[in-house]
């Protein structure tokens, strides 16, 4: 569940209504929302509670007052850690200059419904921002494994990114195994030191990332994975998946896996940059 991390000062009582009215909205949506409790031992919050917070959350949400200390303490380690920032301030005011690129709402300028219409759509757009750099990211780090003549990785066959997945099982050291080029067992290759498993598949399925890989595939896989009488089987795509393809997975999760490209980077990220230069 994502997490935004609301950042408001201990001296604005009269918005404390209005910020558990928003948490309340962006819960029934979804999210969780968080804070840190402001305390009158300013370095026991700091240290116990703001830094853990802010380092989980997605977004920082900030009821900005100019004058508080503790609300700029927060935004300046928001901003440190790469967090998307909001702020949200009852009057116009001129923002600070490492803010300059951070969404604003003025409150006197609009009611609740729109506030939080405003505040919906926001959010939205961070998070399709979000998603578009981390599969830049995941993409650029895929294509750095690729050992042919350079391209663009939408050029990428899917051969050649089957083959950068065993090389980058065997730096994470999950033994990888392939079979001959008879081999029909409707798989890629397979797994022989993967996580608690001896015996597991995996299907590398190159896509454009529009497409999205339907509930019908991954029940096709679950067959191929009982058939082969593997322990677990692993699906990554370059597209995506369906919603109930990825319901019908969660149901199976001790038996199948599915992974975007941008997914198992995520995952595996500290590893790969470990193992994987």
């Amino acid at each position: 569940m994502k997490s935004i991390y609301f950042s408001n000062s201990q001296n604005i009582h009269q918005t404390d209504n209005f910020i558990n009215i928003i948490k309340n909205e962006l819960e029934y949506i979804g999210y969780k929302t968080t804070t840190s409790i402001k305390e009158s031992n300013f370095e026991e919050t700091l240290e116990e509670t703001t830094e853990t917070l802010i380092r989980n959350c997605s977004i920082m949400i900030s009821m900005y007052q100019k004058s508080n200390n503790f609300v700029h303490f927060e935004l300046g380690m928001a901003y440190a850690l790469r967090k998307p920032i909001v702020l949200i301030t009852e009057d116009e005011f001129e923002i600070p200059e490492f803010l300059s690129n951070t969404s604003v709402i003025i409150l006197n300028k609009m009611n609740f419904e729109d506030v939080f219409g405003t505040l919906n759509k926001i959010i939205g757009q961070i998070e399709v921002n979000i998603q578009d750099s981390r599969i830049i990211e995941a993409n650029e780090f895929f294509l750095s494994k690729h050992k042919g003549e350079k391209k663009e990785f939408e050029n990428l066959t899917p051969q050649e990114l089957e083959e950068i997945f065993f090389e980058i099982f065997e730096c994470l050291s999950f033994s990888p195994k392939k079979f001959n080029s008879l081999n029909d067992n409707r798989f890629d290759f397979k797994l022989e030191n993967y996580e608690k498993y001896d015996n597991a598949i995996v299907e590398i399925k190159k896509y454009n990332y529009q497409s999205k890989i339907s509930i019908s595939q991954i029940e096709q896989f679950y067959g191929v994975v009982m058939a082969n009488n593997a322990q677990f089987g692993i699906y990554i795509t370059s597209s995506q998946y369906t919603a109930s393809a990825l319901n019908f997975a969660e149901k199976l999760r001790e038996k199948v896996k599915l992974y975007t490209l941008a997914t198992f980077y995520e995952e595996y990220k500290d590893k790969l940059k470990k193992y994987c230069v």
